[in-house]
């Protein structure tokens, strides 16, 4: 039997990347999948519409601006209207950023916010009401390994995923009642377009601070995500599990 089984999703920041791997991984096994994107594209419609055929599940496109708190609520009530159990949410969808925090504008800082921190917060809230009438739930948040570390450049980006780390635990806390677990995943240098941003004028110089000796690819976030989210791992809670291949 498929791991995820008659199960729905809400994955956001799924047109690309690792959020499409989340999206490919789910289908598999066997979840139907609310996409959330931040425009339609007919590539990405595409590709859905062959894993709808191929995996015999359901993946609906929802279109939403994660910098608006309007756009996300307008997303959840859609997707709520539908009267489905919200069994899953991963809050995937981020801004990467690598620069210095004296010449980056305010205004950028705030968006960047926004998507990494107060949108997850958003949909963790909604869907809440959900899962807490049904007693069940699993919510994942994609945090990064930049939140604990600290180099020139780093402020933005990493201090938004240290708040999410920070939200992730302490929400984590109130949620077990209700039979509900929050998680997060720590991922390090993935083989996706954003981790460009991150490499600087080097891209060999990050994998050779890695064991692994490479960038880790979205697929395997993916199947430790997917054993995660198992019934029997209930007892995971409040936990950030970095993913990363080892540091040397």
């Amino acid at each position: 039997m498929r791991r995820l089984e008659g199960k729905n999703a809400i994955i956001t920041g799924a047109g690309r990347g690792l959020g499409k791997a989340f999206v490919k991984a789910f289908a598999m096994e066997g979840c139907s999948i609310w996409a959330i994107t931040r425009s339609d594209r007919e590539e990405f419609r595409e590709y859905i519409t062959g894993l709808e055929e191929e995996y015999d599940i359901t993946i609906e496109n929802v279109i939403a601006d994660l910098a608006s708190e309007d756009s996300i609520k307008n997303a959840y009530k859609h997707i709520n209207s539908q009267k489905k159990s919200i069994d899953i949410l991963i809050n995937n969808a981020g801004i990467a950023h690598m620069g210095l925090f004296q010449l980056t504008k305010m205004e950028f800082v705030k968006q960047l916010y926004m998507v990494n921190v107060i949108a997850p917060m958003i949909f963790s809230q909604l869907v809440m009401r959900n899962m807490s009438r049904q007693q069940s739930g699993r919510i994942v948040n994609v945090a990064s390994t930049a939140a604990e570390e600290v180099y020139e450049g780093n402020a933005v980006y990493g201090s938004s995923k240290a708040a999410l780390v920070a939200f992730t635990k302490s929400f984590a806390a109130e949620t077990m009642k209700y039979g509900v677990t929050v998680n997060a995943i720590a991922p390090g240098l993935i083989n996706t377009d954003m981790s460009k941003v991150f490499e600087g004028s080097d891209p060999k110089e990050p994998i050779r601070h890695t064991a692994l000796g490479r960038k880790i690819e979205p697929s395997e976030i993916a199947d430790v995500v997917i054993n995660m989210l198992s019934d029997d791992m209930n007892i995971i809670n409040g936990t950030v599990i970095t993913i990363n291949g080892g540091h040397k």
